[in-house]
Parts: C-alpha cells; sequence; structure tokens
C-alpha cells in the first residue's frame, strides 16, 4: 500500500501521509447522477467531523461536461476543498491516457471503496477494489449487493429511504446521514478483514472468463 500511496502522491502532488483515504470510481454522465454523488459528498463532510483524518478521491469527471453534475460546486457546498478532496487528472481522465496502473494503485492506496449508487446493473469497480485487496461498502439493493463478495460490507436498506426517482420507480435512496453511517461500519469492516485479496476472488474473475 505505501509504494501505491507513494505513485498516487507522484502522480497528484498530494501529500495524504496519516490519511484514511476513501476511494470512489464513478462516471459522473447524468443529472441528477444515478451515483448519488450528493449524498456521498454530504455524507462524507459529516464523518469528517469526527474523523479529520479522512480523504475522499474520487475517480470520475469534476465539472459535468459530459452531461453530469458538477462535482467542484457540489464539493464547495458540501465544506469540502483540496485539504480533504481530489479527483482524478481531468486531462487524462477525459482523454483516456489513464492507465489501468493508475486505478490499480488508487485501490491499492484507499483504507475503503465508497459506492452510493442508487441502482447498479454490474458494478465493475467493486469487483476491481476487492481484487486489489481493498475492503468495500455498498448498499445491499440492485447488483451493488451481490458483489460484494471477500472484501465487501452490504450496507442495509434501513441505512436508506425509499423515495420516488423522476422517470423511475420507487427505490431506496442513500441520504448523507446514511452514508456517513456506512463510512463508520465500513472503517470497522476494513480493520477486521484487512488487505490481501482473497484467492476466491482470483478463481471468480477465472470464471467469469
Amino acid at each position: 500500500r505505501d509504494a501505491a500511496r507513494s505513485r498516487i502522491c507522484a502522480a497528484m502532488n498530494l501529500d495524504l501521509s496519516g490519511r484514511w483515504i476513501v476511494a470512489m470510481n464513478a462516471a459522473n454522465m447524468s443529472t441528477p447522477s444515478r451515483k448519488n454523488f450528493s449524498a456521498a459528498f454530504q455524507g462524507f463532510a459529516q464523518y469528517r467531523e469526527q474523523h479529520p483524518e479522512a480523504f475522499l478521491f474520487v475517480h470520475s469527471e469534476r465539472t459535468g461536461v459530459q452531461g453530469g453534475e458538477d462535482l467542484m460546486g457540489l464539493a464547495e457546498l458540501c465544506g469540502l476543498d483540496d485539504t480533504c478532496l481530489a479527483f482524478s487528472p481531468q486531462y487524462q481522465y477525459l482523454s483516456g491516457e489513464i492507465g489501468t496502473d493508475f486505478l490499480r494503485a488508487l485501490y491499492c492506496a484507499a483504507d475503503l471503496y465508497l459506492c452510493t449508487s442508487m441502482g447498479e446493473g454490474f458494478c465493475l469497480p467493486l469487483i476491481e477494489a476487492q481484487a486489489c485487496g481493498c475492503p468495500v461498502v455498498a448498499p445491499e439493493w440492485t447488483a451493488t449487493g451481490g458483489l460484494v463478495l471477500f472484501k465487501g460490507l452490504a450496507a442495509p436498506c434501513k441505512m436508506a429511504v425509499r423515495t420516488a426517482v423522476p422517470g423511475r420507480t420507487w427505490q431506496w435512496v442513500l441520504g448523507p446521514g446514511g452514508v456517513c453511517r456506512m463510512l463508520e461500519l465500513g472503517r470497522g469492516h476494513a480493520e477486521l478483514v484487512g488487505r490481501n485479496p482473497p484467492r476466491e476472488l482470483h478463481a471468480f474473475h477465472s470464471r467469469a472468463a
């Protein structure tokens, strides 16, 4: 993990020493976002009030140029700045120049991978993070609950509210309080399961291939 953090720090000119890193990897391509960035940022801000060492690294486009939300503006509204938040290099992200080595380093550097999505058909980053040995926390509904396999914790529906989303049926949606609680539980889970990538997950990949 130290080598991965050194690589991220060198690539981004960051100092992450002593930080507890939460990683997100979510496409910012819709408004309102199915990835639930608003609750994620607000919940992280609440969590950070009690854990000032927490740092959020988001692998996503940050301005909404691809039809998504203004994540920089959202972060500012939530009181998050560059002391506790970073996005992947934007030019490289948009041009497709960020390779798998960078993303693997991010997963390996993180203490916890956070998924706050309203729903997924298949959430590949959950598999990627666990394969790199990074513990994950995700909602138990739709595909995400079934993909927290060996390094994951599925957050129960009681952490969310059942609400109507325009153009969709009723569904479970995490609020900021639910995300904050997910981070609390995820931290305890991460300390319990450790960092070693499970051999069973590699077997799962082989069967899937």
